[in-house]
C-alpha cells in the first residue's frame, strides 16, 4: 500500500536513532506495534504526513496492507520500503505563502484592508523559495510584518493575518504554521483546511511526477 511521510534534510527518520534511508531500502521493525512507541509511521496523504514532518524530505513509501496500527491523521506499520524521496522546501514555502495570501484575501473581503507590509512580506517569501530574495531581505520584511501585527487590535484579524508573519526562514515549520493560522478563527475554516490539503498534495504530487520518482 502507498503511503507518505517526511524524512529530514539528511535521510533520517523524523523520530528515532536509525541512520539515513535508501531509496529502495526496506526496513522491519520487531516487537508489538504501538503508535508513537514502535512502527514505522506513515500517514494518507501528504497534508497528515505534514503535522509530523522535521525535515523537508517528502518520502513515498510502501507498507503493509494490512495490520497496522491507525489513528486518525497516521499508522505504523512491521515494516516499509522508500520508494521515492525528493527535498520539497521549495514547495513547502510556496504553500505557505499561498496559505497567507488566501487569509489576506478573506479579509480584504470583509472590508479590512491589510497592512502593505504583509504583502511586501509575502513577496519577499516568494522570491526567497526560488532563490531570488536574500536572507537579510527575508529579516527585514519580517521585522515589517511584525511591525504591522502590532498595530492589529482583533484578535480575529490577528490569527488571520498571523499567517502573513512566516518569511518561510524554515520549511516545514512555516508550512504547518502558515496553514494553521490560515484557517483559525474562520467561519469558512472546515473549507480552508479543505483547500489546504488538496493544494499541498497537487504541490507535492506534481514534484514526484516531474522527478520520475526519484532523489533529487
Amino acid at each position: 500500500m502507498r503511503a507518505y511521510k517526511f524524512l529530514r534534510d539528511d535521510m533520517r527518520s523524523g523520530y528515532g536513532q536509525e541512520g539515513p534511508w535508501q531509496v529502495g531500502e526496506r526496513r522491519v521493525v520487531n516487537g508489538d506495534l504501538e503508535l508513537c512507541v514502535n512502527g514505522y509511521h506513515w500517514s494518507k496523504d501528504w497534508f497528515d504526513a505534514l503535522v509530523y514532518a522535521r525535515g523537508n524530505v517528502a518520502a513515498i513509501v510502501e507498507v503493509p496492507s494490512r495490520g497496522n496500527k491507525m489513528d486518525g491523521t497516521k499508522g505504523c506499520s512491521r515494516w516499509q520500503r522508500l520508494v521515492a524521496a525528493v527535498n520539497v522546501a521549495r514547495e513547502l514555502r510556496l504553500f505557505a505563502v499561498e496559505c497567507a495570501e488566501r487569509a489576506l484575501h478573506r479579509e480584504c473581503d470583509a472590508g479590512r484592508e491589510p497592512d502593505p507590509r504583509f504583502w511586501a512580506a509575502l513577496g519577499v517569501a516568494r522570491r526567497y523559495a526560488d532563490g531570488t530574495a536574500t536572507v537579510a531581505e527575508m529579516d527585514v520584511a519580517r521585522a515589517g510584518a511584525w511591525a504591522a501585527a502590532r498595530g492589529i487590535a482583533s484578535d480575529v484579524a490577528v490569527r488571520a493575518w498571523g499567517a502573513a508573519w512566516s518569511t518561510a526562514r524554515v520549511a516545514t515549520r512555516d508550512a504547518r504554521w502558515a496553514a494553521a493560522e490560515a484557517a483559525a478563527g474562520d467561519a469558512a475554516s472546515a473549507a480552508e483546511v479543505e483547500w489546504q490539503r488538496q493544494r499541498l498534495n497537487e504541490l507535492l504530487d506534481a514534484v514526484f511526477t516531474g522527478a520520475r520518482g526519484g532523489q533529487r
